[in-house]
């Protein structure tokens, strides 16, 4: 009875201690503009991977904007940064629209650096979630970087109605629900890295077997 008190204090220690080290997230400060036309009108939006980042001190592979209608500081670190797996961002009840289908672009296509490839993966994601949702139109500068316009033409052209798991991504408000800092953001869900996971593992061994001993005697 005892062994299994000290086992169960030990989880709860281990995600206490997990629950502590969540600091926050960080982004870097690359991006580039993506020129396109919104609504008929050009814009020049920053996008891209914003990198090097990381969400609770575990790296992310790269992180690209899913909402142009807020803003962010960057290079920064968000204390009160809100993540789901469901493709939801800021105070959107339902998730991110075609969030599937942008959760399939980055699974074929997703990159880091701000390269031709990353430019036009900033602008097919754009393009899904916007162009004929509400009314909108989104579609990419075909004057500019005509390199990734063609890339941008092949990944929509691949896409077509494909989706994929949402889940496997992480769907960022990097200030939280009361702060202007809402650029909704998704990234790769991080997996920890095996040396803290042998880490936690090593630590709870040792205190079941301290708690083995205390029980013997």
């Amino acid at each position: 009875m005892k062994l299994k008190k000290i086992l169960v204090l030990a989880v709860c220690m281990v995600l206490l201690l997990a629950g502590a080290a969540q600091a926050a997230l960080v982004l870097g400060g690359n991006s580039t503009p993506i020129h396109g036309f919104f609504n008929g009108s050009a814009v020049y939006w920053g996008g891209g991977s914003f990198e090097p980042s990381s969400w609770n001190g575990t790296p992310l592979k790269y992180v690209y904007c899913v909402d142009v209608f807020h803003t962010i500081s960057i290079p920064g670190t968000f204390n009160s940064a809100i993540a789901t797996s469901n493709g939801i961002v800021n105070s959107l009840s339902v998730p991110v629209h075609n969030a599937g289908q942008v959760a399939w672009l980055l699974d074929h296509y997703g990159t880091a650096g701000n390269g031709d490839a990353a430019y036009a993966l900033q602008a097919a994601i754009w393009h899904v979630i916007y162009d004929g949702y509400g009314g909108n139109t989104y579609v990419i500068d075909t004057t500019q970087h005509t390199t990734a316009v063609g890339l941008y033409n092949t990944m929509l052209g691949v896409l077509g109605s494909q989706t994929s798991d949402v889940s496997a991504y992480l769907w960022f408000t990097p200030g939280g629900p009361d702060n202007f800092e809402k650029q909704g953001l998704v990234a790769p869900n991080p997996v920890p890295e095996p040396g803290t996971m042998m880490l936690l593992g090593s630590g709870l061994v040792g205190l079941a077997g301290w708690g083995r001993k205390k029980f013997r005697k």
